[in-house]
């Protein structure tokens, strides 16, 4: 614990009394306070939260409540990737867990900064619930976090977070907004951030905007979001929702029964590149935005992005010496082969999950996965029905690394035949959730 040193007049700003203090945290328990929660518990308004490297995991590292408080919650050295809270890692696969609940009218003081939430499981939110506060999020990765709304965050009843610097990648809705999901008059606003995998079953990959909210994305980049139904791969803004992009990119999404924007609200774009969309790139609401406020349709030329370099080549139509009027699009700069800076995605998912389509009774079909590792906690590959409940249990209990085969006959967990229709194959491992859907035909 570390005192700030004291000035000579007491001042207030922001609300945040000037005297304040720095608490550490260690994964191991060491530190000021065993656990974060507890940390959490004891701090003043203003102090800071420093979390030291490692995986922060159990009973009071997760499903944090942050009581109001204008506090900072760190990584020691602002590296994500040296810091990860896993919410179900060591937890009975029954249970969810997410990493932050914040629902206390808690406003920009109240930061997040540094940390990867990897894992999480929960109904509104993976990762993060934001109830009517306003949090701020910075330099944060949400990774393979499941929900039922929601993959990584869930915002409702006039909440106002701001999310700056962050990464979201795979993250899972069982039902909508693959990424993120707003509802009931919120005001969220993404600031150089990157959405990569993201996808949702009942449509909406990546954000869903439900009732009378303000989303808005300023030099984002969205590349390999999608979704297996349902309203819209992409994005949906509903209810007089208003969706703003501006110096964004929006690539390659895909949806089996094609578009990927749907709107009842109102939806504005200013110098963004809408290219190699499945179902096309400026088509249905986007119609005639194209060539219209800098707006255009061309591959944004990405440096690696198998490797997880999404940077742009020099010669990049989003980069500001071929695009002077708009000046740099999307979330990475420009600068093939310079240093790793790009390559933030690159390693963090290494679970696989392939499924067969359609699945004929009695013929049985192959389910292939494969664990990266035998250290990651316990496993579970379940089947769900489109409610979303357990209607098999194929594997349960220690994980073996390799690749795995499954054969299911499209029974349930008592040997009935399960009603042609769609089911969801859900297989939990470790911090890593997937989700793919499958036909089950008569």
């Amino acid at each position: 614990m570390k005192k700030l040193p004291s000035p000579l007049v007491f001042v207030i700003v922001f609300g945040v009394p000037a005297f304040a203090t720095d608490w550490t945290v260690s994964p191991d328990g060491s530190g000021d306070f065993p656990t974060i929660q507890a940390a959490i518990d004891a701090s003043e308004q203003g102090d800071v939260i420093e979390l030291t490297s490692g995986v922060f995991r159990g009973v009071g590292n997760r499903d944090l409540n942050t009581l109001g408080k204008a506090i900072t919650i760190r990584s020691a050295g602002d590296n994500p990737a040296e810091c990860v809270i896993e919410p179900t890692n060591g937890a009975p696969p029954e249970e969810d867990h997410i990493a932050f609940s914040i629902e206390n009218g808690e406003g920009q003081a109240t930061i997040v900064r540094g940390i990867t939430i990897s894992g999480g499981d929960g109904s509104l939110g993976g990762a993060c619930y934001v109830h009517g506060a306003a949090p701020v999020f910075s330099n944060c990765r949400f990774v393979d976090n499941f929900a039922v709304y929601g993959g990584a965050v869930c915002c409702d009843d006039t909440a106002q977070p701001s999310f700056v610097d962050c990464l979201f990648l795979n993250n899972q809705a069982m039902e909508m907004g693959g990424a993120v999901c707003c509802d009931s008059y919120t005001t969220v606003a993404f600031d150089h951030c990157a959405f990569f995998g993201n996808h949702a079953h009942d449509g909406v990959g990546i954000v869903l905007a439900e009732n009378h909210d303000t989303v808005e994305f300023t030099n984002c980049t969205f590349d390999g979001n999608w979704s297996f139904q349902g309203l819209a791969s992409g994005f949906w803004f509903d209810d007089e929702s208003t969706g703003d992009f501006t110096h964004c990119i929006v690539t390659s999404t895909f949806y089996a029964g094609g578009g990927y924007w749907a709107f009842l609200g109102t939806v504005t774009l200013n110098c963004c590149d809408i290219w190699n969309n499945e179902g096309g790139d400026f088509v249905g609401p986007l119609d005639g935005m194209e060539d219209q406020n800098g707006n255009f349709s061309a591959d944004p030329l990405y440096c690696d992005p198998q490797a997880g370099d999404y940077r742009i080549e020099d010669v990049s139509p989003c980069s500001p010496q071929e695009n002077p009027e708009c000046g740099l699009i999307g979330r990475y700069d420009v600068g093939c082969g310079t240093s790793d800076a790009g390559s933030d995605i690159a390693g963090l998912a290494g679970l696989t999950l392939r499924v067969p389509s359609p699945i004929p009774f009695g013929a049985g079909s192959q389910i292939h996965y494969t664990v990266p590792s035998a250290e990651v906690g316990s496993i579970r590959f379940t089947i769900h029905d489109v409610q979303g409940r357990i209607v098999g249990t194929l594997v349960s209990g220690a994980p073996t690394e390799g690749e795995h085969v499954l054969t299911w006959d499209g029974c349930d967990d008592h040997g009935h035949r399960l009603g042609a229709g769609t089911y969801f194959c859900r297989l939990r491992c470790g911090r890593e959730t997937m989700v793919r859907s499958i036909a089950v035909v008569g």
